[in-house]
């Protein structure tokens, strides 16, 4: 896959939606619902969600199949994608969130405007931070490092799945360039206004982010 979308994403909306549903995949992965963890213990279910959310259109079913199943025949990695599939679904359908996943001919989808996930707001506000100028572009770039609460799915394994892997990673190593550019932003334009303290909180959080920088 290329870039990680930056599909326009509005939290507020969707809180107001019938689902109400939270989804933080930046950390350790969570799913909320009205503000209430929701219980998602099977890691191929999450898989699925997070690499739903992320992509840019319908994905294929044998797509998704491969990408969890590699080292299966396809008619039983087919299967273990529609078990996988309705146990995702299940739980959506738990707090009224069935509409969130659909089917595109043999294709899967991810409706998100009925749903709030961090990684989509975080990719809107940098991207926007980069758009505008001056102390628009540093409450923008503030804004996007409060939705970074640590690496992309940190934690997070699905064994036997080294395609799903790369694509973790790489989603991973996308996120954090993107936040390293927001610490960047925030870091200079603290220290141009000497307002130290701000600057030099920003600077640790890019080191931690990156010790080599």
């Amino acid at each position: 896959m290329g870039e990680v979308s930056t599909t326009q994403h509005n939290c507020a909306l969707a809180m107001n939606s019938a689902s109400g549903l939270t989804i933080h995949l930046l950390g350790a992965p969570t799913l909320f619902f009205n503000h209430l963890p929701l219980n998602l213990s099977r890691r191929q279910p999450l898989a699925l969600l997070a690499y739903l959310l992320l992509a840019e259109s319908a994905v294929s079913r044998d797509r998704l199949a491969f990408l969890l199943w590699p080292d299966e025949a396809q008619p039983v990695a087919r299967n273990r994608l529609r078990m996988t599939l309705f146990q995702l679904r299940d739980i959506l359908n738990s707090v009224n969130a069935g509409n969130l996943l659909y089917s595109v001919g043999d294709a899967v989808m991810i409706q998100h405007s009925d749903c709030c996930c961090d990684v989509l707001n975080f990719l809107q506000f940098s991207q926007q931070a980069q758009q505008l100028p001056g102390s628009r572009a540093l409450a923008l770039a503030e804004q996007a490092n409060q939705w970074y609460r640590g690496e992309f799915l940190e934690g997070f394994v699905v064994q036997n799945a080294p395609e799903f892997e790369s694509w973790m990673l790489q989603q991973r190593q996308q996120l954090e360039r993107v936040q390293r550019r927001n610490l960047h932003t925030l870091l200079e334009a603290h220290a141009e206004q000497q307002n130290w303290p701000q600057a030099i909180q920003y600077g640790e959080r890019l080191a931690a982010l990156d010790p080599l920088d």
